[in-house]
């Protein structure tokens, strides 16, 4: 969200938090300690109050697929009430390259 100039700060400051309702992982390939990675994000489901994210970590040097993951998300207001995604997300969700 950051590269998309919607930085998750300015999310929050904008009266909206995403905490994480679920979580998934598969692992291909060990990570050692001190290894470098590289995070590839990319937004994969976008439901009105819910979102998910998709996940590939690899590694920099070999590039073999470290692992595959998902994150989902709820979107709640500054009370923890659970809303509608905002409006910017929506937006650039939509815009996203696949």
């Amino acid at each position: 969200m950051r590269h998309a100039a919607y930085p998750y700060r300015e999310i929050e400051e904008s009266g909206y938090l995403y905490p994480i309702i679920e979580l998934g992982i598969c692992f291909h390939e060990p990570l050692f300690y001190d290894d470098l990675m590289l995070v590839y994000t990319r937004p994969a489901e976008l439901e009105r109050v819910k979102l998910r994210f998709d996940y590939v970590i690899t590694h920099p040097e070999t590039g073999g697929i470290i692992c595959k993951g998902f994150t989902k998300h709820c979107a709640l207001n500054s009370s923890g009430k659970p809303v509608a995604v905002d409006p910017k997300t929506i937006h650039l969700w939509k815009t996203f390259p696949v």
